[in-house]
């Protein structure tokens, strides 16, 4: 069990905030984790106003908000998958060395008490390794959590080892 926060996950929450910010809070507040997301879980309102912004306004919060994870949560929902942004945080979440896991939320009610049929599983997730779950509890998240950032440690390891091996550019 994670104790202090030395030892606690910084994780980046990935969702579509017009259809999921209510399943999203439901989730995110696990033991040993310190919950961020693009613009915050209180209201989609942050997130708009960027929107209208541009692209380079969305991605500047998404790059702010992935600063110091360790982990990535994809809140998976029926729409997310569509989400013009979700590729962007994927391969920046990767790029950076986080772990990611794929949580499907769409049978949590919203606050009008409705669920949602599943929704399709970006493939970037199990391409890069990664699994995805139905959410459970918040012990369960926790240890996926957890695992997810066992295996992007395991995965950095492996790489540096292979870059270890290659001959340099001056070596040839």
């Amino acid at each position: 069990m994670i104790e202090t926060e030395a030892e606690m996950h910084r994780v980046y929450f990935s969702f579509d905030y017009e259809h999921d910010l209510d399943r999203a809070n439901k989730v995110r507040t696990v033991l040993g984790v310190i919950a961020c997301s693009a613009a915050g879980f209180h209201n989609s309102d942050v997130w708009f106003t960027a929107n209208r912004q541009g692209d380079a306004a969305v991605q500047g919060l998404i790059t702010d908000a992935l600063n110091n994870t360790t982990v990535t949560v994809v809140c998976l929902g029926h729409m997310t998958a569509y989400r013009k942004f979700l590729t962007f945080e994927l391969k920046q979440s990767l790029e950076r060395g986080n772990g990611v896991v794929g949580v499907k939320i769409n049978h949590i009610t919203n606050e009008a008490r409705e669920t949602e049929e599943e929704g399709y599983v970006p493939p970037l997730i199990k391409m890069a390794g990664y699994k995805v779950h139905k959410y459970k509890d918040q012990q369960q998240l926790a240890r996926w959590i957890e695992d997810a950032a066992d295996l992007a440690t395991e995965q950095s390891q492996q790489s540096r080892q292979r870059q270890a091996v290659l001959p340099h550019e001056g070596d040839r």
